[in-house]
């Protein structure tokens, strides 16, 4: 009777035997397979349906440059795959429209490549076409044109450039510069490269593509052969037959064609389930290069594609030093965090990872972190079966190491303690959804938070919803009730209790302003007026009501308002309106325009005495720079009081969710600059009794 270990080990030698032969274009009837082995058949063919299922998720692929079939281009010798019905050995004209076809230098899935004179202008260039020929199809024909089109479009000296598209007797052609050198992948042939050349490489890949990207090109098949090393030793980018725009939903790409290469494919796309492109799957695969630059082999390939597509998803890759021992340690650590499962851990665009390889190239200590040793142990972990169950992990081939911790923890009680340590490891996670209670439509709240809701979508994958509120008091109740995650709120316009602090955004200034011609030329002169203090629970109705009491003006001697204070342009009953709001905010601009209204003052002894009365406020000016000429402010601008906004949650949040929505604000988004928000050395400053514990951690990181 053979063992349960052996019997695993023999089921993982006829999966891997089948899916051989299959690869190898053998036609293999599953059922005579299976009569072959009966002893076996029914947990084999389990598997075999779950490879299948694998292989249909994954969609087709270009394989692992040698071991499946791949594309070739310039430089990197012939592969034979398909056949062109343009050959030159087979016409004795090698003309080729205005061209002469010297010789063909590569083939690939979708096209072949020729060295070739352009006659009329005497230069060496490379000549692609369309693999079939004449009978290409609609799509095959739409896909290369927008192959040609998307890099004709990039003109950067590390991007090979397109000179000229067209058609010469029914046969699609576009020409391109022609690299007189090799490619990455066969100076790969001679094991790893020094530190200092692998640096140089990366580096100028990695400027290439941020170029790509500043321009709305992802690549979406970086990999060594791809890239091509000219006679001057510097790399240039090719091959932009997968290229697709940044945040497209949908491309040429249909069924049967290739949609990337397992090596360098990044789990999200290897999982074959929809995900937004992003730059993030370009950094993985420049990430993947950079890691067989080190070690001479890529990071993940098994014997199928199937296989390395698990592997991908599932497995970590190896410590670079494990493999090379002369590794060093600094690009292996800037490898191993471009080559995170998670696209918000590895670094935010290609400019960041060309600045960390700009710092290791100047001697300068780099930011990256290495994977410390408990992080290492937990990975290991996640490879027993068991414990990748709890953790809703797929395993490829356990070991025979990790079957035998697995028959450990099954032998003796330790079930519960063993997933209490599981539980402990991962004691919080992001919510399943985020709803973000913002502010009126149009408002600065409301603007800001829609911004933030995109970009934290993009980041963690979770659906975000943006609440249309009427202010800092509604957006208090939704998060207590739960029905919020995450709130802007004005300070000092709502008490704390139960909530918590994640960041200040920017200071809200008070704004009095007057219609002209009614006699109001102080805010103490707005008794008896028609005054808009904004809508109920909102924080800019809070702010007003203690401008009010400070001036000790009865609310009941006003005919006051409810209404938004851009009323004021559309009622000519209402004579003024306090406005507690960010200058960006574009209902203001326009009310500041109209030379019908003016701003009254809030003296610096009256703004003294509201700060020392209400923590929430700060004396502040506004100045000419800030408002239309009309309103003729001095140098010294006319002063007011200030108010921070910010970003609020339960005060029992998970730390997952408060540090997500800080690293999304201030290191993955561009949102500080874009509303003038406070900065992180500016909010790190901002230690309120209220903040969130999570959040001050992150901010005494940020400043050390």
């Amino acid at each position: 009777m053979i063992d349960e270990t052996a019997r695993e080990e023999r089921l993982d030698q006829l999966l891997a035997e089948y899916l051989r032969r299959c690869d190898a274009g053998e036609n293999v009837d599953r059922a005579s397979f299976l009569e072959e082995y009966a002893e076996f058949a029914d947990d084999l063919e389990q598997l075999l349906d779950t490879a299948d299922l694998i292989d249909r998720m994954a969609g087709p692929v270009i394989g692992c440059d040698g071991e499946y079939p791949t594309q070739s281009f310039p430089g990197s010798g012939p592969t034979p795959v398909g056949q062109t019905d343009f050959n030159v050995e087979s016409r004795g004209n090698r003309t080729f429209g205005e061209y002469e076809l010297l010789e063909e230098i590569g083939r690939g899935g979708m096209g072949v490549v020729f060295k070739a004179r352009q006659m009329k202008l005497d230069r060496i260039v490379a000549v692609k076409m369309i693999l079939s020929g004449r009978l290409a199809s609609e799509d095959d024909v739409r896909r290369f044109y927008a192959e040609a089109r998307t890099a004709g479009n990039l003109h950067h000296p590390g991007i090979v450039g397109i000179h000229q598209v067209g058609e010469v007797d029914g046969q699609h052609y576009y020409s391109m510069d022609y690299v007189e050198g090799t490619t990455l992948r066969k100076l790969l042939g001679d094991g790893p490269l020094p530190p200092e050349r692998i640096a140089r490489y990366v580096k100028a890949i990695a400027q290439s593509m941020q170029y790509a990207h500043e321009h709305g090109v992802l690549h979406r098949d970086l990999k060594p052969s791809n890239v091509l090393i000219d006679a001057d030793d510097r790399p240039h980018i090719t091959d932009f037959g997968l290229a697709k725009h940044i945040d497209a939903d949908a491309g040429l790409t249909a069924s049967g064609s290739a949609v990337g290469t397992p090596s360098y494919m990044p789990p999200e796309r290897a999982s074959g389930k929809p995900f937004r492109c992003s730059p993030a799957g370009d950094v993985y695969a420049i990430g993947a290069i950079l890691y067989e630059l080190l070690v001479g082999k890529p990071a993940f390939r098994a014997e199928t594609a199937v296989d390395t597509l698990l592997q991908v998803m599932h497995e970590e890759p190896k410590p670079p030093s494990t493999l090379n021992p002369d590794a060093d340690d600094d690009l292996a650590t800037i490898c191993l965090k471009c080559l995170q499962k998670r696209p918000r851990r590895r670094y935010p665009s290609a400019r960041d990872l060309a600045e960390e390889l700009d710092r290791f190239q100047r001697d300068e200590p780099i930011r990256a972190k290495p994977i410390g040793k408990l992080a290492q142990s937990w990975y290991w972990m996640r490879r027993v079966p068991l414990v990748a169950a709890l953790a809703d992990r797929q395993l490829t081939r356990p070991t025979l190491w990790h079957r035998r911790v697995q028959r450990l923890l099954l032998a003796i009680p330790l079930l519960i303690a063993m997933a209490l340590v599981v539980w402990k490891v991962w004691p919080e996670t992001l919510p399943s959804q985020i709803r973000i209670a913002s502010g009126m439509g149009g408002g600065m709240y409301y603007r800001v938070a829609e911004h933030l809701g995109t970009e934290l979508h993009d980041d963690v994958g979770r659906p975000v919803t943006v609440l249309r509120t009427s202010g800092s008091l509604e957006n208090r109740r939704l998060l207590i009730d739960g029905k919020a995650e995450v709130g802007l709120l004005q300070s000092g316009s709502t008490p704390m209790d139960e909530l918590a602090v994640v960041a200040p955004l920017y200071y809200e200034v008070v704004y009095v302003v007057a219609r002209g011609g009614q006699g109001i030329d102080e805010v103490a002169d707005l008794r008896g007026k028609a005054v808009s203090l904004g809508p109920n629970d909102s924080g800019m109705r809070r702010s007003a009501l203690r401008i009010i009491e400070h001036y000790e003006i009865d609310l009941q001697s006003l005919t006051e308002s409810t209404a938004p204070f851009t009323s004021l342009l559309t009622d000519k009953t209402m004579q003024a309106a306090i406005v507690t709001t960010g200058l960006q905010n574009d209902d203001l601009k326009a009310l500041l325009r109209d030379e019908r209204f003016t701003l009254l003052p809030i003296h610096d002894r009256d703004a003294e005495a509201l700060s020392r009365k209400n923590h929430c406020f700060k004396p502040t000016h506004i100045y000419a720079t800030d408002v239309p000429r009309h309103l003729a402010v001095g140098e010294e601008g006319i002063p007011s009081v200030m108010t921070p906004a910010f970003l609020a949650v339960r005060i029992d949040a998970t730390g997952p969710l408060v540090r997500t929505l800080l690293e999304t604000l201030y290191l993955r988004s561009d949102m500080v600059a874009r509303y003038r928000l406070m900065s992180i050395e500016q909010a790190a400053e901002w230690q309120d009794r209220a903040l969130h514990p999570a959040a001050r951690k992150f901010f005494l990181t940020a400043i050390q």
